[in-house]
């Protein structure tokens, strides 16, 4: 028997989309019956995870976005926007994990996954027209397949800037943090240096009236 439970967003630091976690790595392939892209786990801060796995694939990159950004707003801690889920980066690893699974299940490699995928949309669609079968012929020569490859290589190379910026971009998102936290510890240092001289002033105005007083008595 199931037995619900309850996790308040609040105790979620962040959002693992794919089964990476121990939790699924232990299932082998008879016992996983879910498909790598409907899969998810919810990391909490005691660093323990909530895995789960969508029954539908439809809404699942909304239901995830949507998510996302409740775990942003009831998070106690401040989170870089880098570190953040966004619609394409879960398409993207939406794509991944299907090309991964698909390659798993056939035992080809990425490439051949994705060029399998493009034949196969060209023979639904052959019964429309002959420009298909041109289409499908020519994925098939080598100096196509060869084209596709060197594509996919550009690709990888431009997502490995992409990268690169998103580094710089986080290099700039602590430089600046840097730079507010000695800005508060100046603040800090300046306000306990203000406290302390009006500490003195009031000090040195009772000492100068009760100066005052014994002069009065003396009189």
């Amino acid at each position: 028997r199931r037995t619900a439970r309850a996790v308040p967003l609040s105790d979620v630091s962040h959002i693992i989309y794919g089964p990476y976690t121990d939790t699924f790595s232990k299932k082998t392939a008879h016992d996983r019956v879910d498909h790598r892209w409907v899969c998810f786990s919810l990391v909490l801060r005691e660093s323990r995870t909530l895995d789960l796995a969508m029954e539908e694939e439809s809404g699942l990159l909304t239901w995830l976005l949507g998510l996302q950004q409740l775990i942003v707003y009831f998070s106690p801690d401040a989170t870089l926007s880098s570190e953040r889920w966004t619609l394409p980066k879960l398409q993207l690893q939406k794509l991944r994990l299907k090309v991964s699974g698909e390659s798993d299940r056939t035992g080809q490699g990425p490439f051949d996954v994705v060029l399998s995928a493009v034949l196969d949309a060209a023979q639904d669609k052959q019964q429309k027209g002959d420009k298909v079968t041109v289409l499908q012929a020519a994925w098939r020569r080598r100096n196509v397949q060869g084209k596709f490859q060197q594509t996919v290589s550009e690709m990888m190379e431009i997502n490995g800037l992409i990268e690169g910026l998103a580094e710089r971009e986080k290099e700039l998102e602590e430089e600046a943090a840097a730079w507010e936290a000695k800005q508060m510890e100046a603040a800090r240092h300046a306000k306990e240096l203000l406290l302390a001289e009006v500490e003195r002033l009031s000090a040195a105005r009772a000492k100068g009236k009760k100066g005052k007083k014994k002069k009065k008595n003396v009189g």
